[in-house]
C-alpha cells in the first residue's frame, strides 16, 4: 500500500471522564480489497472459484465497486489503567471493572492497561445490500461479504495502531479477546466494554440482546504493558477452534 493510500484522522473529548481516560475516533480510508476477499468472505473455495472462472468472480467484482462509496470504517479507542485484580475481574478504577472467562484473564496477566475497542464499518452497507436483495440476491449477499471483509481489515488495523502506540513505550499488547468467543459470555462483556469504551461516538450501540448496530461491527480489548503475552490468536480461544472452516484462512 503506497503511504498516501492511508489516511487516519484521531478526535478526542475536550476533557478526561472517570477513568482518567478519553475514547478518541480512529479513522480509516482507501479500504484495498480484492475479489479473494470477498470470496473468502463468502465462505467460498477461492481456488475451485478461479478454476472454473465462476460468476461469482464478476458479481464480487461489481460488489467491491459499488461499496467502496458505502465504507465508513473507523474504530473507537479507549485505555484504562489497570488498578488491581480480583479472581478474574480486572479493576479500572472509579467502580469500572471487567469480569472475564479464566483463560482470557490469564490472557491479560501482565496488563498495566486495557485497550477497550469498537469497530464498524457504518451502517450503509448493510442498508444497501439490503435493498439490493429483492433485486439480485447474488449481488445482496456479495456486498454484504465485502462488507465482513472490511470490518476484519478495520479490526486487524485497530490492533496494529494499539501495538505500534504500545512499542513506542517498550511495551507490547495481547491478542484481541472479544465478548462471545472463548466462554465470555456475550450480553455480559458488551454491557462491560461498552461501559468503558464510547462507541456511540462512532454511532455503534447495543441492541436490548446485546447485538451490535449497526451489524458490521464487532467489539474487544487488548492488554498492554512492558510485560510479554502469550502468543497465538484469539482463534485458540474459541470453543470452535479445532472445526472451524475459515481457521486456516
Amino acid at each position: 500500500m503506497s503511504p498516501g493510500a492511508l489516511r487516519e484522522t484521531s478526535r478526542t473529548r475536550q476533557s478526561p471522564d472517570c477513568l482518567g481516560q478519553v475514547t478518541k475516533v480512529w479513522r480509516k480510508r482507501n479500504e484495498n480489497l480484492a475479489v479473494d476477499d470477498v470470496i473468502r468472505a463468502e465462505g467460498g473455495d477461492l481456488e475451485a472459484v478461479r478454476r472454473r472462472q465462476s460468476e461469482a468472480l464478476f458479481v464480487a467484482a461489481r460488489a467491491l465497486e459499488l461499496s467502496r462509496a458505502w465504507l465508513r470504517p473507523q474504530a473507537a479507542v479507549r485505555y484504562a489503567t489497570v488498578v488491581g485484580r480480583r479472581h478474574h475481574t480486572i479493576m479500572l478504577g472509579a467502580g469500572v471493572s471487567l469480569t472475564l472467562p479464566s483463560a482470557h484473564a490469564e490472557q491479560l496477566r501482565s496488563a498495566c492497561q486495557l485497550a477497550a475497542v469498537v469497530c464498524t464499518i457504518g451502517p450503509q452497507l448493510e442498508e444497501q445490500a439490503t435493498l439490493e436483495f429483492k433485486r439480485d440476491p447474488a449481488l445482496a449477499f456479495a456486498i454484504d461479504a465485502v462488507g465482513t471483509a472490511a470490518l476484519h481489515r478495520v479490526q486487524v488495523w485497530a490492533c496494529q495502531k494499539v501495538e505500534q502506540q504500545a512499542a513506542r513505550r517498550c511495551w507490547y499488547a495481547s491478542l484481541p479477546l472479544s465478548p462471545g468467543v472463548g466462554g465470555w459470555e456475550l450480553a455480559a462483556g458488551q454491557r462491560q466494554l461498552f461501559g468503558i469504551v464510547d462507541a456511540a461516538r462512532i454511532k455503534v450501540t447495543l441492541s436490548a440482546k446485546s447485538m451490535m448496530l449497526p451489524r458490521k461491527s464487532t467489539s474487544f480489548v487488548l492488554g498492554v504493558g512492558p510485560g510479554t503475552f502469550a502468543q497465538g490468536s484469539e482463534c485458540d480461544l474459541c470453543e470452535l477452534a479445532d472445526s472451524c472452516r475459515y481457521r486456516s484462512r
